[in-house]
């Protein structure tokens, strides 16, 4: 699917959420921490509705909703490359117009974003001469700062990654003679600088992760088929390895559909598909469920 590697108000668990899952759909959760916004029960997946205001007939894809479900940010290749744009939230269903994101866009590819576990970092890829690397800006009230190198990160393999609610864990995609792989790493604190030796998850043409809340499901686009496809791996512990891989209940077999996104809550899933209804060979679509318990 990809370039050569390439939110909504609901009311649940008594408490108001913007939109990670439920049994047959993955994980989810709130970071395991076990409070009492924590929602052990999911209802059904509603119908995927296109974000119409924010596509084109140009490739939008990899979305990545803020931790308070106000603002979401996701590349386009609109303006001729792939940049970074920020929508904010106007409804339930619906944001405001998309703006280029100026302190994150370079004469180079912008794509790939990932909020941090606290929400006030934005991680991001680039391509420079030759090689990817990852960016942090920090985010405040709709702005950004100007982007700084993850420098345990420099290297030209790790592209569009996901980070755990808690900060101790990213996936990510591994490119690697032009065959992505879906890779992992973890730190023991916060404040760690990110290792340089990841561990692989599924190997060949699979990557562009979400990780849910509690780190115990992974959602990821395999690119192992004629379309790509949605798919989510499992595991019952954060020691213990993922099992194997099964399709996401809302995939649409029939297009490309990739760059999965699920909120901490695991209310929201966001993602981009070529399905009925896209103006472009991409467009954002969105997702939501209710809390039962």
């Amino acid at each position: 699917m990809h370039r050569g590697l390439a939110v909504v108000l609901l009311a649940g668990c008594g408490h108001i959420d913007f939109a990670p899952l439920a049994t047959g759909d993955g994980g989810g959760g709130d970071g395991g921490d076990g409070g009492p916004d924590a929602c052990t029960a999911f209802g059904a997946w509603a119908t995927p509705t296109a974000l119409t205001n924010l596509n084109t007939i140009d490739n939008d894809w990899e979305p990545e909703l803020s931790n308070d479900g106000q603002w979401l940010v996701f590349s386009s290749d609109r303006s001729g490359a792939d940049h970074l744009y920020l929508a904010q939230r106007s409804g339930p269903m619906t944001f405001g117009a998309p703006t280029e994101i100026a302190a994150l866009t370079s004469a180079q590819q912008d794509f790939g974003p990932a909020w941090d576990g606290t929400g006030a970092n934005l991680y991001f890829t680039r391509t420079t001469t030759g090689n990817d690397i990852i960016l942090t800006s920090a985010f405040s009230a709709g702005s950004f700062s100007a982007p700084t190198q993850v420098a345990s990160l420099a290297s030209d393999i790790v592209v569009s990654p996901s980070i755990s609610a808690d900060n101790l864990e990213m996936a990510f995609s591994t490119n690697t003679t032009n065959i992505s792989e879906l890779d992992d790493i973890t730190r023991a604190s916060a404040t760690d600088p990110w290792p340089t030796a990841e561990t692989t998850i599924e190997p060949a043409a699979t990557g562009w992760p979400s990780i849910s809340a509690d780190r115990l499901t992974i959602y990821y686009e395999n690119d192992n088929a004629a379309v790509s496809h949605i798919f989510f791996i499992t595991r019952p512990a954060i020691d213990q390895p993922f099992g194997s891989p099964a399709p996401f209940a809302l995939d649409d077999i029939t297009v490309d559909e990739g760059d999965p996104f699920i909120s901490h809550d695991g209310l929201t899933y966001l993602f981009a598909s070529a399905r009925a209804g896209s103006l472009g060979a991409f467009d954002l679509w969105m997702s939501t469920r209710a809390c039962l318990d």
